[in-house]
């Protein structure tokens, strides 16, 4: 539709120059007829002969001059209209045609860049066919041509835009053609490779919107699992990734299961050696380097599914267990979940059999991550001398974990490291809750000014505007 109109529109345009041609015809005509007219005018001579006297001659050539003037006059005056209206046709003919070129191009451009080569291919064939004259430069401005570059290093012209399109098409086309066969050799992994290039090149190709349902839900399990894979692998979940290679090396002949198999055998056999290591060191009462091995096979192999038999069998008759579950119960009911996160890996090994205690742990496990998370960002901003920003950070931190002995001490910290600002904050806080909007807003204002790119003072105006001027907007 976009092109169809853009052709009407160019139409039009050529039957309005043509009209403009035949206009200036005529003009031309006018023009030729009036220029003869002040010339017969200018030479036409009165049947009267000049007097003697020299006073009288005089006189007499005045009235001659004047009566020459008013012949030329109706005819110079037309000439110069007609001449005008011919320059103003030929200005308005050349701008018409000039902008009904710009806008087909910017069209074709468009429609290229947008990857929809083939109504590039029509828009540039209708083009040519539109203007004859040969001149198939692009009228590109600058970003445009930067642009342009980027995508094709060549020339920019129509003809180097049919090109290209065909180019792509071709490609496009060969891709598909390449995938199918892949698809029938449940070469899955070449397949979606060859797939993801031909989409980035023809999303809007119809050999890519028509691409076969059923080959692209192939595609799409092999990418799904191949993703899933590497999943497991970043996470370590080692049992889940080698049920998933076995899969893929079922489902794509040319799935090469070597890496991950080689990353997945390596993860097990180290884990397994320190668990065995950790048995001796149980056996033997070195309840150091039993922590020290449980935690390696931990970290090697979070969910490794040994280690919970292990660690029962390690702790079942020893003290150990049982005195970290009862440390991490008192930690737990005196809320200490620092105490509990800087020692981790010891209650991990701790709770390993019992369900209920793993959930309590993951709970505060994820806590005090949130909170050390926030104590970084808060020193992360205090380092870049933005004091004022970094309370800001511990205090929003604070208002969530109030328990929290380290970061309550870096929210002390940096309440002194500026006081200003914060003591200007609590005040105007402390007017608000007494019921003071007017003078709690103008402490707030009076925040803001000193840190401008506070979110505590910005909240407390627009909370206070509302309320102080309900109706304005």
């Amino acid at each position: 539709d976009t092109i169809a109109n853009q052709v009407l529109g160019a139409w039009q345009a050529q039957k309005n120059v043509v009209r403009i041609d035949s206009a200036n015809k005529s003009l031309e005509e006018d023009r030729k007829r009036h220029e003869w007219n002040t010339r017969m005018s200018a030479q036409q001579s009165s049947l009267s002969t000049a007097p003697k006297c020299s006073t009288g001659a005089a006189q007499w050539a005045k009235e001659q001059e004047i009566q020459r003037a008013a012949r030329m006059q109706p005819h110079a005056q037309r000439l110069a209209e007609v001449n005008a209206l011919l320059k103003a046709n030929q200005v308005k003919s050349e701008i018409s045609e000039l902008q009904t070129r710009i806008e087909f191009q910017s069209i074709i451009i468009q429609l290229f860049l947008q990857r929809r080569f083939r109504h590039a291919l029509i828009a540039s064939r209708f083009y040519r066919g539109i203007f004859t004259d040969g001149d198939n430069k692009l009228r590109l401005g600058e970003r445009a041509k930067s642009l342009f570059a980027r995508v094709a290093d060549v020339p920019p012209t129509i003809n180097s835009i049919d090109a290209l399109s065909s180019e792509a098409i071709r490609d496009v086309r060969e891709s598909v053609e390449a995938v199918k066969f892949l698809l029938e050799k449940d070469e899955l992994e070449s397949a979606s490779a060859r797939l993801g290039e031909a989409f980035v090149i023809g999303e809007h190709m119809p050999e890519i919107q028509q691409f076969p349902r059923e080959d692209r839900q192939r595609i799409l399990v092999f990418s799904r699992q191949a993703n899933q894979l590497l999943s497991a692998l970043e996470v370590k979940d080692y049992a889940r990734a080698e049920e998933l290679v076995l899969d893929l090396k079922k489902n794509a002949k040319d799935f090469d299961p070597s890496k991950p198999m080689m990353a997945i055998q390596t993860a097990r056999n180290v884990s397994r050696m320190h668990l065995a290591r950790a048995r001796n060191a149980a056996l033997s009462g070195d309840a150091k380097t039993l922590e020290t091995e449980i935690r390696a096979a931990t970290e090697i192999w979070p969910n490794n599914p040994d280690l919970a038999n292990v660690s029962g069998q390690i702790f079942e008759n020893s003290d150990i267990q049982q005195q970290s579950i009862n440390d991490f119960n008192q930690l737990l009911s005196q809320k200490n979940y620092r105490r509990i996160f800087e020692d981790k890996l010891r209650f991990i090994a701790a709770v390993a059999i019992y369900p209920e205690k793993q959930k309590q742990l993951t709970e505060v496990l994820e806590k005090m991550t949130a909170v050390e998370t926030a104590i970084f960002k808060a020193q992360e901003i205090s380092d870049r001398g933005d004091k004022a920003g970094a309370w800001e950070s511990a205090e929003q931190a604070y208002k969530n974990f109030p328990d929290d002995n380290k970061l309550n001490q870096l929210r002390a910290d940096l309440t002194t490291q500026a006081a200003d600002f914060v003591q200007t904050l609590a005040k105007a806080e402390a007017l608000e809750n007494q019921d003071q909007p007017g003078a709690s807003l103008a402490w707030y204002l009076q925040a803001r000014k000193k840190y401008p790119a506070s979110t505590f003072a910005r909240a407390g105006i627009e909370r206070l505007s509302a309320k102080v001027l309900p109706d304005a907007k």
